[in-house]
């Protein structure tokens, strides 16, 4: 990691999901995060700050308040993190495992491929309940206990949703218009085209 890189408040939200008011609302309450200023007057946010709210964004998506967190020092958010990790992890299948090893490496081809086969063999709402809802669960876990960077969720769903729009599209095109409903839970949002 390069310390000595600073990033703007648009980077800062993008890459950690904490809104642009929010983090200025938490750097005048709490004093965190205290970005520098550029010779424009505009925040800009060490590379440090941001691991540490992308750390932070993971705990308060497990339930844990903000004044609770952003007191904490380093050892304390890594005894909290490890209380919060469940006590024995799923046993992982060997698809979603193969797919995980392809977002890790950013292979696009391999998940492709790994999405097709599947898709193949299960249909989509198998594909969608068998192979889909344990992949995004188990990134989002690890995620959720940094072992997973933000990039590699992201490029994950750019993938999922480019594969699914073009199988959405193929149904239209073959049977008519079939009714496919894909959702977020309230308040995530995410990209699917019509």
């Amino acid at each position: 990691m390069i310390e000595n890189r600073v990033f703007p408040i648009g980077i800062v939200e993008r890459d950690t999901g904490i809104g642009r008011d929010t983090l200025r609302i938490r750097e005048r309450r709490y004093g965190f995060p205290a970005p520098v200023r550029d010779e424009k007057g505009e925040r800009r946010y060490p590379e440090i700050q941001l691991r540490r709210l992308q750390r932070i964004r993971r705990l308060l998506d497990r339930g844990v308040r903000p004044g609770k967190l952003l007191p904490l020092s380093e050892d304390a958010l890594d005894e909290l993190e490890t209380s919060l990790q469940p006590e024995k992890p799923e046993e992982l299948n060997e698809t979603v495992s193969a797919i995980l090893e392809a977002i890790r490496c950013a292979d696009a081809g391999r998940v492709e491929n790994l999405f097709r086969m599947q898709y193949e063999k299960q249909g989509l709402e198998k594909f969608i309940l068998a192979t889909m809802v344990p992949l995004l669960s188990t990134v989002g876990e690890l995620w959720g206990s940094g072992k997973l960077e933000v990039y590699q969720e992201h490029f994950l769903s750019e993938q999922l949703i480019r594969f699914l729009n073009t199988e959405m599209a193929r149904l239209r095109t073959s049977a008519g218009k079939p009714l496919v409903l894909l959702a977020t839970l309230p308040g995530k949002e995410h990209t699917l085209g019509p």
